[in-house]
């Protein structure tokens, strides 16, 4: 199994396909290589095939744990693989996993791999106060405590005093992850980051590895290094064009991130009787990021200068993980320049309050749903119009790691109560012809349809390598303009430098806002680079 072991290793799982059919056809019954055939067959794209094998192998393990009190204690160590119960956990929930263990220890099995496992599986569902029941449980009864859950108990509950005894006095028994972890709760990065240097330079030839160390590395550098960003884009809204450039400087600051930003854009209209009272903006923005336990902390301040009208805006940002498959996340802004429509974005603010909610079906499906309530008016506080948002997205993952592969069905409805009259101070500024709110806003409108998305490379991380490519279509149908919508989206970097990035990006839409006659497009280049 040389060439078996070779093809994995440098993450040819295609390649690694008929090596396996080959030892399944001798050892039919062998669990252990099915589930590895099947983990080969879901890198290969091959995921409803994968899911087959899963579910056929699910099928005879469970039919062996129903058997507990019957086979005999060797039989039983034989079904405690870590594989097997990793299987009855993603198949069937963590709850069947726990029930699975709680049945062993029931019968009388109560060997301290049983007891280990439990106190696992309840950490993996973030349950602290059962889990330390159970390590409380193993200590009375005398068994050696494994030092890793310990530590994961102690990071959990974000007890860093304990934590970093552990990782003091217990050094050697720690993996060399368990410390990098435990560096970056303890907010020593920079030895957290030269020991994933060190990691990722030893195990190049382990992809699934490199993934996590490619993660780590770059989450650890966003923590220890500043950053410069330049760009400059040129949008065009309908009859409304944008040409902006921007400088932003993001450092870390109070155990997060914080981002300068100053922008400059210039507006534009094809149409004569479209008047903007000034056609010259300038941003000044401050923003910053703070981990939490269990999500992310982001508000945005800043101001939109004119010679007309300035505003102040801000965003506050809240992402929780509620639990392992469940994400919420909630946005407040307010007099955000929103783009509906050409003429709303240079005349006009929103203000936005949205819920969302992420699920994970199952590994390879999520479901998310955006509900928002929102408020549009005129840059100097005039009402525009209310109203409502629902937007839906139900998305299944085809390919994972460097090469992301993933469909979705896509849908939202926005429902608006407009205003019974134009404010005054627009009076004139839109054209004889179109002098109505219905101009700058929808009433309502509704869109449904289907996308993909494919990325080469690590196009969503702040430092890159190596290259990357990512392109997004959607298609669907548009209420109540009852035509065809569709957009796409295509970007593209590389790294020069190593510790730089310089990309660039296009966009199109014949949909925005509802409306399929004013379409929506640009294109853009930015180079940052981190020091």
């Amino acid at each position: 199994m040389v060439g078996l072991d070779a093809y994995t290793r440098l993450g040819q799982y295609e390649e690694a396909l008929p090596w396996l059919e080959r030892k399944l056809q001798i050892s039919s019954d062998d669990y252990l290589w099915l589930l590895t055939y099947a983990d080969a067959l879901n890198q290969s794209g091959y995921a409803d095939r994968a899911w087959q094998l899963r579910k056929y192998a699910l099928f005879n393990i469970r039919s062996r744990f129903n058997k507990i009190g019957i086979e005999s204690n060797k039989e039983i160590k034989e079904l405690l693989h870590p594989i097997y119960l990793a299987l009855v956990r993603d198949m069937e929930g963590a709850n069947a996993e726990i029930s699975t263990l709680k049945r062993l220890l029931a019968k009388g099995y109560s060997d301290p791999v049983v007891q280990e496992m439990l106190v696992a599986a309840y950490l993996s569902q973030r349950n602290y106060s059962t889990a330390r029941y159970w390590l409380l449980h193993n200590h009375i009864a005398r068994q050696n405590t494994p030092t890793w859950q310990r530590l994961a108990l102690a990071l959990a509950e974000n007890n860093l005093i304990v934590a970093e005894q552990i990782l003091r006095n217990e050094n050697d028994k720690l993996t060399e992850l368990n410390k990098i972890e435990t560096l970056k709760k303890l907010n020593r990065n920079k030895e957290a980051l030269a020991l994933t240097y060190n990691l990722l330079e030893s195990h190049k030839e382990q992809p699934n590895l490199q993934t996590y160390l490619f993660q780590s590395r770059d989450e650890l550098v966003v923590k220890t290094s500043k950053q410069v960003i330049g760009g400059f884009d040129y949008r065009k809204l309908g009859d409304v064009s944008f040409i902006e450039s921007r400088a932003r400087i993001n450092s870390p600051y109070l155990n997060g991130a914080l981002a300068l930003e100053l922008k400059n854009t210039l507006l534009d209209s094809s149409r004569p009787d479209l008047i903007f009272p000034a056609k010259n903006e300038i941003d000044v923005m401050a923003e910053f990021k703070h981990p939490l336990r269990a999500g992310m902390f982001q508000v945005n301040l800043g101001g939109n200068l004119r010679e007309d009208k300035s505003l102040a805006y801000s965003t506050f940002r809240f992402n929780h993980d509620i639990t392992n498959i469940l994400k919420a996340n909630l946005r407040l802004s307010v007099n955000e320049l929103s783009n509906e429509t050409g003429a709303f974005r240079a005349l006009g603010a929103k203000d936005t309050i949205l819920l969302g909610l992420t699920t994970q079906l199952t590994r390879q499906t999520s479901f998310n749903v955006d509900i928002d309530g929102h408020r549009y008016t005129t840059r100097e506080g005039s009402n525009l119009g209310k109203g409502y948002k629902l937007q839906s997205i139900l998305g299944t993952t085809l390919l994972t790691g460097n090469q992301h592969w993933q469909i979705r069905l896509q849908g939202a409805w926005e429902s608006n109560q407009l205003a019974s009259a134009l404010p005054t101070e627009l009076n004139g500024l839109l054209g004889a012809s179109r002098e109505e709110v219905l101009t700058l806003i929808p009433k309502y409108f509704g869109t449904m349809g289907a996308g993909t998305v494919f990325r080469y490379g690590a196009s969503d991380e702040g430092v890159l390598r190596r290259p990357f490519l990512l392109t997004d279509v959607w298609a669907g149908w548009v209420w109540p303009a009852d035509s065809l919508g569709y957009n796409g989206r295509v970007s593209m970097g590389i790294s020069i430098l190593g510790s730089d990035m310089l990309s660039a990006g296009a966009f199109y839409s014949n949909i925005q806002g509802g409306r399929t006659s004013q379409p929506f497009m640009g294109a853009g280049l930015q180079y940052s680079i981190r020091f």
